[in-house]
């Protein structure tokens, strides 16, 4: 499959153009991403990314009080070169929050919000926080990761972002049964894998109803 038959079209071909041809000129200064996979960027990144959009787009959070609803918040942990938080940012996903620890890459994606975000998707831009995931006094409704920690430790880490209902999408390998089991020596949760339409190795695993031990 590939991007122009990925789950979403809101974010343009040209506004991916545009994102691949930063990250190639970034990457000789600052590692974003594998070497390998600079060739087939739109396959291994973009829509490895874009893959999670209908998931979001079928969860309807609760309202907070009858009549009310809320807009959903998502933070994406270890945002790295962007993917998969401003990529889904660049789709139309609303309130997203990229969490990086690490100067120099908070520096590109600044750059992506800059370049990649027109008048038209203003509202989309995400809010970019220089900072450790630990430090955050932030409250997420959905929590994101690729190529991130193993699901222990993230589970960990986003103690402080979590609230009874939040709903953890993680783009993992499909072959995670051992960071199944050492999770779940620590924590309660319901989990779902749900293949990857990107690469047959992987998965996106929803993890729900956490609770520590």
């Amino acid at each position: 499959m590939s991007v122009k038959d990925s789950p979403d079209a809101n974010v343009s071909r040209e506004t991916l153009a545009l994102y691949e041809q930063i990250l190639k000129d970034w990457q000789s200064r600052i590692n974003l991403v594998s070497a390998s996979t600079l060739s087939d960027l739109c396959n291994r990144h973009f829509l490895d990314s874009l893959q999670l959009v209908p998931v979001i787009q079928s969860i309807t959070p609760a309202p907070a009080q009858a009549g009310v609803s809320f807009e959903t918040i998502l933070t994406d942990l270890g945002s790295g070169a962007g993917f998969p938080g401003m990529v889904l940012a660049l789709s139309g996903i609303p309130n997203v929050h990229l969490i990086e620890s690490d100067q120099r890459k908070c520096a590109f994606l600044r750059e992506i919000s800059r370049t990649c975000f027109d008048v038209s998707r203003e509202t989309f831009r995400p809010t970019i926080h220089n900072d450790r995931i630990e430090k955050l006094n932030l409250k997420a409704d959905i929590i994101t990761s690729r190529a991130f920690a193993d699901l222990n430790k993230t589970l960990e880490i986003s103690e402080n972002l979590r609230h009874p209902d939040t709903l953890y999408l993680l783009l993992k390998p499909l072959d995670l049964q051992k960071e199944l089991t050492e999770a779940a020596q620590n924590w309660y949760f319901d989990h779902e894998i749900i293949p990857s339409i990107s690469d047959v190795r992987g998965c996106i695993l929803k993890i729900s109803r956490v609770n520590k031990k």
